[in-house]
């Protein structure tokens, strides 16, 4: 994995390397308050700031600019089917599957997850197998 800035910054949000960083388990933290795709509890991926609620098991830099694909007029480059973290016109990032009816402009894909960091996690809080209710 690349080394991040994760320094605070005038940015809204932290981009970089897709991967999936653990803090209950020592990893940093991302910048008070920045933009970030966030691993929920029941592992989905959604993006916003972090909080330490307990709502969060892991967070993820967004794409950077060079990590997205950008699909040809001819649909090279199109996604499988699945969800993708997609650049829409106007420059955000949602989540979903890849439609060609001109919405989205390039896609990236979803950051890896970590399965032993997540069973780690939830022995050490005492989950059940049932708090990992998504894939």
């Amino acid at each position: 994995m690349k080394a991040m800035n994760l320094r605070p910054s005038d940015q809204e949000y932290v981009a970089g390397v897709a991967a999936a960083l653990y803090p209950g388990l020592g990893e940093p933290l991302p910048p008070g308050g920045a933009k970030v795709l966030l691993l929920t509890m029941g592992g989905v991926w959604v993006s916003g700031p972090w909080s330490n609620d307990g709502r969060y098991q892991a967070w993820s830099p967004l794409p950077a600019r060079s990590e997205y694909t950008y699909p040809t007029a001819d649909g090279v480059g199109r996604p499988g089917s699945g969800t993708h973290l997609l650049l829409t016109l106007g420059d955000v990032c949602v989540f979903g599957p890849w439609s060609s009816d001109g919405r989205y402009k390039g896609w990236a894909s979803l950051p890896a997850r970590d399965r032993a960091k997540e069973d780690a996690l939830a022995q050490m809080f005492n989950l059940g197998q049932e708090w990992r209710l998504a894939a």
